[in-house]
């Protein structure tokens, strides 16, 4: 799951020494976040079709086209 890197002793003193507590926390709650909770979540919400993913081809087929959420259409750019 993490590797040795991710989180170590020295790197969590040396984020405490530059940045004080209250940036400590923060960072250990989004790294935390980001590499436990949202995977098996987001997993989840694939598997389940909530969320929709594209293939490398539906991509490259989609790469010339500009969405607008606004008006929920596309415009076929060069």
């Amino acid at each position: 799951m993490w590797a040795p890197r991710d989180f170590s002793y020295r790197k969590f003193a040396r984020k405490y020494e530059q940045d004080g507590a209250g940036d400590v926390l923060r960072s250990s709650a989004e790294f935390a976040t980001r590499k436990l909770l949202a995977p098996p979540v987001l997993h989840r919400l694939i598997d389940s079709g909530h969320v929709r993913t594209i293939d490398r081809d539906e991509l490259l087929a989609l790469s010339d086209r500009c969405t607008c959420l606004a008006r929920a259409d596309f415009v076929t750019v060069s």
